[in-house]
C-alpha cells in the first residue's frame, strides 16, 4: 500500500513516459501539444483519484481542481459541462473507502466521462481516446502500487 508520495512520484514518472511515447508518435499520428499535455496530465490525476474519497491531499487538489473548473465553465457559459462535472465530483462523497474507487471496472469505466465531452462538441474523438487510455493507464499505475 503506498501513500501520497508514493503515488505521485509513481504517477508522474508514468504519465512522463507517456508523455514522451506521444511525443515520439506526434509525427506518425498527427499529434499536436493538447495531444501530447492532455492525456499525459490525465495519466498523473488518474493516479490520485482513487485516494479522493477520504480526506486526504488528492482529494483536496481535486476539490480545489473541481472548483476552479466550475468557475470557468459558468464563466464561458458551459452549463451543460459545468454540471456534469459538478454531478461526477460529488460521487466520492458517497462512498466508502477502498470500495468502488478501488476495483478494477471502475478504472475502466469512469474515464469514459471523457467522451460525453466529445459528445457534446467540446473535444474531437483523437482527444477522448488518448485522454480515456492515459486515464485508466494512471489509475491502474494507483491500483497496482496500493496493492504493494
Amino acid at each position: 500500500m503506498s501513500n501520497f508520495t508514493g503515488h505521485a512520484t509513481t504517477g508522474l514518472a508514468v504519465s512522463s513516459i507517456g508523455a514522451v511515447g506521444l511525443y515520439c508518435m506526434r509525427g506518425v499520428w498527427g499529434l499536436d501539444n493538447m495531444d501530447i499535455a492532455l492525456p499525459a496530465i490525465s495519466m498523473f490525476v488518474m493516479s490520485l483519484f482513487p485516494d479522493i474519497d477520504i480526506k486526504s491531499t488528492p482529494s483536496k487538489i481535486f476539490y480545489m481542481f473541481t472548483m476552479i473548473g466550475l468557475i470557468a465553465c459558468y464563466y464561458y457559459k458551459q452549463y451543460q459541462t459545468g454540471t456534469m462535472l459538478a454531478i461526477v465530483t460529488t460521487i466520492p462523497q458517497l462512498v466508502s473507502h477502498r470500495g468502488i474507487f478501488h476495483s478494477p471496472i471502475t478504472a475502466m469505466i469512469l474515464p469514459s466521462v471523457i467522451f460525453y465531452f466529445h459528445y457534446i462538441g467540446s473535444i474531437d474523438l483523437k482527444l477522448a481516446i488518448l485522454v480515456y487510455i492515459g486515464s485508466v493507464v494512471g489509475y491502474f499505475t494507483h491500483l497496482i502500487l496500493d496493492h504493494f
